[in-house]
């Protein structure tokens, strides 16, 4: 989720009027803590609503319902339809695929919803090694940190027996930050329009999946009830509409230092609503793993977000001498 805020902060329109109003307003702050709880809850209601539903329908009917959500943004740019389509395919159809397949073959919670910060590590590496971003020390050092961190995650015994579900979320990651790379190339196109593409194109590529091999579909939907189309539901509108919306809506307004580290508790309220609500065991190797790892995210956005700032900065500059 914080890689959002890294592409943002590379791109004028985002930041055009953080720096005017430092001080979060309170309910501004609220709605902060209120996102983040609704990204880490996901992982909870995903995980209840996979006991009926295939994944993969569970996934491609949450896109279809936003892509109607969203249809009055869709707008056919010519020019950038190739680029937009292939963020679609890699941040949407290949992302949430191997997401939502790890969730489903994972134990607890608490080690996927950590390992699903990995976006933000990759996205860098991809950031220095095709975009010709410099890496620093600090940022250097929060990769080295997330990484080690899932791996100390890959030690403790309770999360190495899903291991295949770890491999699942390191590729969607991987995947994940792949498409922010891409996004970093296309301008002019809102996040309501992004999103409704990749929902478009999320849809039809894991309709057709589901339908070749999964199974029992409708059947899952009927005995779900209303656990599976509130889950559905949830995803399409609190997750996509509400969350990533409202993201976009508080670092137009706030420098991105006051708004990541209220998004950083994303994986922690997963991790306690795992305990609470599916009887989730937190183990002091999984803890620590945890905190390494989101220490490290922490750092590569603190960095990200000065450097960022210091570019603008000099950017005004040059622009007011000229």
């Amino acid at each position: 989720m914080l890689t959002h805020l890294w592409i943002c902060e590379g791109q004028a329109h985002c930041t055009a009027s953080a720096d005017e109003n430092p001080h979060m307003k309170a309910h501004h702050f609220a709605f902060g803590i209120l996102i983040g709880l609704i990204w880490g809850s996901n992982f909870v209601v995903s995980k209840v609503a996979l006991e009926y539903l295939p994944p993969i329908f569970f996934t491609a009917f949450r896109f279809s319902l936003l892509a109607i959500l969203l249809l009055p943004w869709l707008q056919f740019r010519r020019k950038v339809m190739p680029q937009i389509m292939m963020i679609a395919i890699f941040g949407g159809a290949i992302h949430f695929a191997l997401i939502i397949l790890g969730l489903a073959y994972s134990g607890d919670v608490a080690p996927i919803a950590i390992a699903a910060q990995l976006n933000v590590p990759f996205a860098t590496i991809l950031s220095v090694i095709f975009l010709g971003e410099v890496l620093g020390f600090w940022r250097a050092l929060g990769v080295g940190a997330a990484f080690g961190g899932v791996m100390l995650l890959g030690y403790d015994p309770a999360v190495f027996q899903y291991k295949f579900a770890m491999l699942l979320i390191a590729a969607s990651s991987f995947v994940q930050a792949v498409s922010f790379v891409l996004m970093r190339r296309v301008e002019g196109v809102g996040v309501f329009e992004m999103q409704g593409w990749m929902a478009v194109v999320s849809a039809l590529c894991l309709g057709a999946i589901t339908l070749l091999f999964e199974q029992n579909q409708i059947a899952g939907l009927v005995a779900s009830g209303w656990v599976g189309a509130g889950a559905i539901f949830y995803n399409a509108v609190a997750v996509s509409l509400i969350g990533h919306g409202g993201m976009y809506y508080l670092i137009q307004k706030y420098p991105v230092t006051r708004v990541a580290p209220l998004w950083l508790l994303a994986p922690v309220w997963g991790t306690v609503g795992g305990v609470i609500f599916l009887g989730d065991t937190v183990t002091l190797l999984m803890a620590v793993g945890g905190l390494i790892t989101l220490g490290g995210v922490w750092a590569i956005t603190m960095a990200q977000a000065k450097s960022d700032s210091r570019a603008t900065t000099e950017a005004e500059v040059s622009s007011e001498i000229l």
